[in-house]
């Protein structure tokens, strides 16, 4: 098992969307079990090693969306699509080696508006108790949408919060303002996974 800290992203100090890519800013201990699991499947190649980078693991959308930052880039993982990659990692067929999965929603979480102060709050009194199990209720009001409420697209948030960031033309289109940042096609392709949820 892996996590989205194996980019450094959500662990360093400050968020490194600007980084130069080509070199590595600093060795995580999880990017040290993916080269682990590289090394190992190496030594014992018919071991096949499914790396799973799981993003702010939460049971929903409405339990996801509070605790959303812009550091992870608005993203997050239901608890019943975690568990299918896991599964998926064991049994789907057609790979093998090493392999490193983003394991993440398509659509990013993010309730609010461009800017940090325009993020949606939990309404008082209320908390996110998913560490405690408890967890929101849909009781609370905190439904995924507001209705009428128009919702932020990705591509907004990316200029607004790294501007000059390079985009891959047509990975936003009509229908798909929200996608995310983070892509998922390898666990489509080799795991046969989709986020639900």
């Amino acid at each position: 098992m892996s996590t989205i800290n194996a980019t450094t992203l959500s662990v360093s100090g400050q968020t490194r969307m600007n980084r130069d890519r080509s070199r590595s800013v600093s060795v995580s201990t999880n990017s040290i079990t993916e080269i682990q699991a590289g090394a190992i499947n190496r030594l014992l190649p018919d071991v096949r090693i499914a790396s799973l980078r799981f993003h702010m693991v939460r049971p929903t959308y409405t339990t996801a969306w509070p605790d959303s930052e812009i550091k992870d880039l608005f993203a997050w993982v239901s608890y019943a699509s975690a568990a299918q990659a896991c599964l998926l990692g064991l049994t789907s067929e057609g790979w093998e080696g090493h392999e490193v999965f983003n394991i993440v929603a398509d659509k990013i979480c993010w309730e609010g508006g461009l800017k940090v102060e325009e993020k949606r709050r939990l309404p008082e009194g209320t908390t996110n108790d998913v560490r405690g199990w408890g967890g929101l209720t849909p009781a609370c009001g905190l439904e995924e949408h507001v209705e009428g409420e128009k919702k932020v697209a990705s591509l907004d948030l990316l200029k607004e919060h790294w501007p000059g960031t390079p985009v891959k033309p047509g990975w936003w289109g009509p229908g798909n303002e929200r996608r995310g940042f983070w892509d998922t096609s390898k666990g489509e392709r080799l795991l046969g996974w989709r986020h639900e949820g």
